[in-house]
């Protein structure tokens, strides 16, 4: 999402920009793209732009219990400063700003570069655990049949080498005896 500002940093403090978002952008180092929808705020700040969004996607992910791939919808907020490398009101006297790191920047060409703020907080949005539904079942750990859409015919029951003998099993667990 890359947004030209050299009108608004020439405005005074307070000026605004709405901008309804519809784009897709490239998700990390893979060829994926994620569409994007939402609304993106530019406001002109004494030092910069400050950027406030509200987007929703559907980036593709694998359910920590089935493996299945499926989309999650993921809502995120944005809300930051972006400075400018070189100020436009100053730009007749050669100044520009030393940049530091950990902040955001606005390149020479006046370009506001929103793809690496959204993927951020896309990423961290993420659940670490997504689930394809709420009470997805999982895998069998026995025969690693999908639990969703088959029933196996394992024995689920996991047992314990103390209890062998009184269920009338046969068991036999590797032990070193010395």
């Amino acid at each position: 999402m890359h947004f030209n500002v050299s009108q608004l940093l020439n405005e005074s403090s307070g000026s605004s920009r709405r901008f309804e978002v519809s784009e897709r952008i490239a998700r990390g180092v893979t060829t994926e793209k994620l569409a994007l929808q939402g609304v993106v705020i530019l406001l002109r700040t004494d030092r910069g732009i400050w950027v406030s969004g509200d987007l929703e996607s559907n980036p593709s992910c694998d359910c920590s219990r089935c493996l299945r791939e499926f989309d999650e919808k993921i809502e995120i907020s944005v809300e930051e400063e972006f400075f400018p490398t070189i100020d436009p009101m100053v730009l007749t006297f050669g100044y520009e700003t030393q940049i530091v790191e950990g902040k955001f920047w606005i390149g020479n060409d006046h370009i506001l570069d929103l793809d690496k703020l959204v993927m951020e907080s896309l990423e961290m949005n993420i659940p670490m655990k997504p689930m394809c539904k709420v009470d997805c079942s999982g895998l069998c750990p026995m025969c690693g049949v999908d639990l969703n859409h088959f029933k196996c015919e394992c024995e689920n029951e996991p047992r314990d080498a103390r209890w062998g003998a009184l269920l009338g099993k046969h068991y036999s667990p590797k032990v070193n005896v010395s």
